[in-house]
């Protein structure tokens, strides 16, 4: 790394550790105190030029058709945008209706004893799906049985890389 692009970056730090950056008015005011000639802007000039004309490189080579980028200067589609499907709330409450009966009519004993057999067969080495046909015949809804693989499993969360 050049000499001058690790002072740039050390200066940018330190100004960002700020007490003046501490609000939206403050960054812009630490940014135009930069600007009136002290070390940050001045030593990171030659990185901020050579990234500008890269970025209008890159724009130009995209505009002329040097660079392709699907959908925006290649391979444009003339269809008509789709029409979204919208779900009316009538149809939420008559869903919710429906799911309220089949809890009402089904037993609930029997799905609680399937969806207790579908936690230890995943806890286990068990061959989980004649478990999990079990809580289907038992009219477990696939909420209630996702939540039992759930409470086994855990829920997937991605780690972030920066």
């Amino acid at each position: 790394m050049p000499a001058w692009s690790s002072r740039c970056h050390r200066e940018w730090k330190a100004a960002a550790s700020s007490p003046r950056r501490a609000d939206w008015r403050g960054r812009v005011t630490l940014h135009f105190d930069r600007l009136a000639g002290d070390a940050p802007v001045n030593a990171c000039a030659p990185e901020i030029y050579a990234a500008l004309l890269r970025s209008r490189a890159a724009s130009r080579e995209i505009e002329y058709g040097e660079r392709t980028i699907v959908g925006v200067n290649r391979f444009q589609s003339d269809d008509q945008p789709i029409e979204l499907l919208q779900i009316d709330e009538t149809s939420s409450r008559r869903q919710t209706a429906k799911l309220a009966a089949l809890r009402a009519r089904r037993d609930n004993g029997k799905v609680q004893r399937t969806l207790d057999g579908l936690r230890r067969a995943a806890e286990g080495t068990e061959n989980t799906m004649p478990f999990l046909l079990d809580a289907v015949r038992a009219y477990a809804t696939l909420g209630e049985i996702c939540d039992a693989l759930r409470g086994v499993f855990g829920t997937y969360q991605e780690t972030s890389h920066i």
